[in-house]
């Protein structure tokens, strides 16, 4: 009887080891997003964090490599918040077009929201982009995942011509959107023209060029004082 328990009992230990585990990596996690979002991400130190924490350098470093490494994690979550809020906000019969055209609209002001942390965070993905690390990946894997299925769900049903390929269009509309929004933190940030704005410009002109009806044009795809009304 004894021996039929031991593996339920060894089975338990290991979940509550790991429900631990993952409990001290978001107490980590919220606390330095905190101090980033309060002091500055160029301000707060490690040692600020664990100490809040009340944990070694070393325990931190068992979750976390850096500290720039939790910036990824953070835009991550985000872009979960910003996905599951476009399935409920669009409906089945909205057109691929008005719904990609939606998640620029929400990654827009993803950004906006949280544009003070959000210029370190892309400062880093940026870094992690140019040498392929796994954070990027994710994170870059998310945004364009969810262009490329829109995309499809768009030829599928006749919105866009046969030349245009899902996946090398998400690609481009993916570096587009990254490019804008470091430039927007870094660069523009004292601009007149919004990101929201910026962006749906570039996404519009670019499905202008796969429209299915030879008859419109790119002024009848290019309408972001509609959308964002709409």
């Amino acid at each position: 009887m004894s021996l039929k328990l031991k593996p339920t009992v060894e089975k338990n230990k290991v979940s509550l080891r790991e429900r631990k585990k993952q409990k001290l990596r978001e107490a980590i996690y919220s606390t330095a997003i905190k101090l980033f979002s309060r002091k500055g991400f160029d301000k707060v130190t490690i040692k600020d964090i664990t100490n809040k924490v009340d944990i070694s350098k070393a325990t931190f470093f068992n979750y976390f490599p850096s500290k720039e490494a939790i910036l990824p994690h953070f835009l991550s979550q985000r872009l979960d918040e910003v996905k599951n809020q476009l399935a409920e906000e669009t409906k089945q019969s909205m057109s691929a077009v008005k719904k990609l055209q939606h998640l620029i609209v929400l990654i827009s002001k993803m950004v906006a929201d949280n544009e003070l942390l959000l210029k370190w965070v892309l400062i880093e993905t940026f870094r992690l982009r140019a040498y392929q690390k796994k954070g990027h990946v994710e994170v870059s894997e998310k945004i364009r995942k969810s262009m490329e299925e829109i995309l499809i769900e768009g030829k599928n049903n006749g919105e866009f011509n046969r030349e245009m390929d899902p996946k090398m269009t998400a690609d481009i509309l993916e570096s587009v959107l990254f490019v804008s929004a470091v430039r927007r933190v870094t660069i523009l940030k004292n601009s007149d023209t919004s990101l929201t704005e910026n962006l749906l410009k570039k996404v519009n002109y670019l499905l202008g060029e796969f429209k299915r009806d030879e008859s419109l044009t790119h002024a009848q795809y290019d309408a972001p004082s509609r959308i964002l009304t709409e």
